[in-house]
């Protein structure tokens, strides 16, 4: 629902404003912490809290990790394409003057 005179969304079961956070979920997720008290296990206010903190909890100690990980997967390839990309322009040169050399010969 949308208020007339402030234009603010809200939540018509709960009457809780929306928010919405990309990582973390928005109202109308189940197991966002923003979720609405009404959508799951409304007559399990302790185990609903339970499960979205844990969720949340998890995302926010995985992130990192993973933000760590593609920095050093993407540093290593910057460091392995530093080298091997030379090394196979080197390769695939002499390789080129070689043929031309030899195709020169047979002429």
């Amino acid at each position: 629902m949308t208020c007339a005179q402030c234009n603010t969304n809200f939540c018509y079961r709960c009457g809780e404003r929306y928010r919405q956070l990309r990582f973390f979920g928005d109202h109308t997720s189940n197991l966002s912490v923003f979720g609405c008290k009404y959508r799951y296990l409304p007559d399990k206010p302790h185990l609903r809290r339970l499960i979205r903190g844990s969720v949340c909890a998890t995302k926010v100690l995985i992130a990192p990790l993973v933000l760590l990980l593609v920095i050093v997967l993407g540093a290593l390839a910057l460091v392995i394409g530093l080298f091997v990309f030379p090394v196979y322009y080197f390769c695939k040169r002499r390789k080129k003057q070689q043929q031309t050399r030899g195709s020169g010969r047979w002429i």
